[in-house]
């Protein structure tokens, strides 16, 4: 039975979705239609949502060991994701309570690790909207998520062209500096 069919059932004569009783079916392993594996799909890598205490940390790509540190505001450090099959969105609101001199660009931590890819394929970016922020604008923070990894990199995008604007931003962020964050990944 495909998922296109099931759906095609529910359908009715203004083209609206009826939802059955028992919810809609992703897999009925009692069908001869079912492929064997499918209902193993749903169990195995199915539909899960949580949240989690994220952190902030400096890091850097070419001045060495990263300084400075970042203290999270514990009423306002949590991140939400919703993760399908091994697709995991991941959205949030956090703040910072104390900033310590800081430097390089910022990571912070995701709740399953990135999947292994080829070359760039495995590159994902999203979105950062930084509020109470020195010298940047709103529109000038991504995200980024490479392959095979726990952490999500915080990167200027509008840093007047230069490599060492692109990384070093950290220093700008300072006490109560709120970050808003949603980007979607493949997962390991």
């Amino acid at each position: 039975m495909s998922n296109a069919r099931t759906l095609a059932n529910i359908i009715n004569a203004n083209s609206e979705i009826v939802v059955p009783s028992g919810g809609i079916q992703f897999a009925d392993a009692t069908n001869a239609n079912t492929v064997a594996n499918e209902s193993n799909l749903i169990e195995q890598d199915g539909y899960e949502e949580g949240t989690y205490q994220v952190t902030l940390a400096p890091n850097s790509v070419t001045e060495g060991v990263p300084s400075g540190s970042f203290t999270m505001d514990t009423s306002r450090n949590t991140f939400k994701y919703i993760k399908i099959g091994n697709v995991c969105h991941v959205f949030g609101y956090t703040r910072t309570s104390t900033v310590s001199s800081p430097t390089g660009y910022i990571t912070f931590n995701l709740p399953f690790t990135s999947a292994a890819s080829t070359e760039y394929s495995g590159y994902t970016f999203g979105i950062c909207i930084p509020e109470n922020i020195s010298t940047i604008n709103s529109n000038e923070l991504s995200v980024q998520i490479g392959p095979s990894t726990s952490t999500a990199q915080i990167y200027r995008t509008g840093g007047g062209g230069s490599f060492a604007n692109w990384i070093n931003f950290a220093n700008y962020f300072t006490t109560f500096t709120n970050i808003t964050v949603m980007i979607t990944y493949e997962t390991a």
